[in-house]
């Protein structure tokens, strides 16, 4: 059957237009294609190498394009494949860095300003895990976590969000679910984990955020489990002690007590020469005599009793502990068991500037 002629015009007219877009269409791409490669001859034909690798980086980074890195001089590879990668959140760019340590770092910073776990898939094995545990604690998703075949890795990557999650908002609750394990790497990447997620929140408690127990138990190589660890971190951050009752480890609930600085300190312990031995058995010399100190002032501040500073034998200890005691309850009157003027002094200027800063 013959078509109507109108039929047959009205098809070549709509060929003719579509044949006329991809002109158009081809005549734009050919333009962007010459404008960049003229903008690359451009970067290209500049003297100074320094100033070279600057214009194909910028090329590179608002073009999306990792690509130009590979015209960049060696020195300056590095820095162009790292500003394409954060500039476009491109984790794929980071790949192309010259070592293992590098990529990881660029990658990290790809999933952290994206919230996207999607970039750790760029890396392997224990990077990909670590990178997934490190988001996993800045964001506070432990859902995260179940995505890690890894038992070991896994549980340090729950861990280390349930410790961010108890140092965010100052509750000990979150320490129930962190893990009782007590090797060294393990409580190490929990610990680190949990800084991460928690950095930059500030507290209302009269605790010393940073500066508790974590510095007793490094500087005296104190081995303790990652649960003691948050219960010890959270009274000291918010300064209410109680939660010190939860701790396990005798050495860490002395210094749990010594550094949460409250009131409402719990004794869960008597000091005397059998627990100071059983306590601090396995240490021998200036640490046993630390150790035996870290407990006496713990006690004698969750029990508000200056007789356990006077049972002391160090004298250096000895007036730490009555120091101790005046900043917990905010009363000068124990700085005046301090036999050193200059210590007494010191107490109690302390506890001036403590009361002033209160106000």
């Amino acid at each position: 059957m013959l078509s109507h002629p109108l039929n047959n015009n009205a098809r070549i007219a709509a060929y003719v237009v579509v044949a006329a877009m991809l002109v158009v269409i081809g005549v734009v791409v050919n333009i962007h294609a010459a404008g960049r490669s003229g903008t690359v001859r451009k970067c290209s034909s500049i003297i100074l190498q320094q100033d070279r690798n600057a214009c194909l980086t910028s090329l590179a980074s608002s073009s999306n394009n990792a690509s130009v890195c590979g015209m960049v001089s060696q020195s300056g590879k590095d820095y162009c494949y790292s500003e394409v990668a954060q500039a476009d959140r491109n984790p794929r760019a980071c790949t192309y860095l010259s070592s293992n340590n590098m990529t990881y770092e660029c990658i990290l910073e790809v999933a952290n300003a994206t919230r996207g776990y999607g970039a750790c898939r760029y890396l392997n094995g224990s990077m990909e895990s670590s990178c997934i545990e490190t988001l996993a604690a800045i964001t506070g998703n432990s859902t995260a976590c179940g995505t890690i075949s890894n038992g070991e890795n896994s549980t340090v990557c729950y861990s280390g969000v349930y410790l961010s999650e108890a140092k965010r908002s100052g509750h000990a609750y979150y320490c129930t679910m962190v893990s009782n394990t007590s090797t060294v790497p393990e409580v190490s990447n929990i610990v680190y984990l949990g800084e991460i997620g928690a950095a930059n929140v500030s507290y209302s408690g009269v605790g010393t955020p940073g500066q508790g127990p974590s510095v007793y138990l490094s500087e005296y190589n104190i081995s303790y489990s990652a649960k003691d660890y948050c219960y010890a971190e959270i009274a000291s951050d918010t300064g209410n002690a109680t939660d010190c009752a939860m701790v396990s480890n005798s050495i860490v609930r002395g210094i749990c007590n010594q550094t949460s600085g409250t009131q409402t300190a719990q004794s869960n312990i008597q000091i005397n020469s059998s627990t100071i031995s059983s306590a601090c058995g396995t240490y021998s010399g200036e640490n046993f005599t630390t150790c035996q100190g870290i407990l006496q002032i713990g006690e004698a501040i969750s029990s508000k009793n200056a007789s356990n500073c006077g049972s002391i034998s160090e004298t250096i200890y000895k007036y730490e502990c009555y120091a101790a005691l005046a900043k917990a309850y905010n009363d000068s009157s124990f700085c005046g068991y301090i036999s050193n003027s200059t210590a007494s002094q010191a107490c109690m200027q302390d506890i001036y500037y403590n009361y002033s800063a209160t106000q």
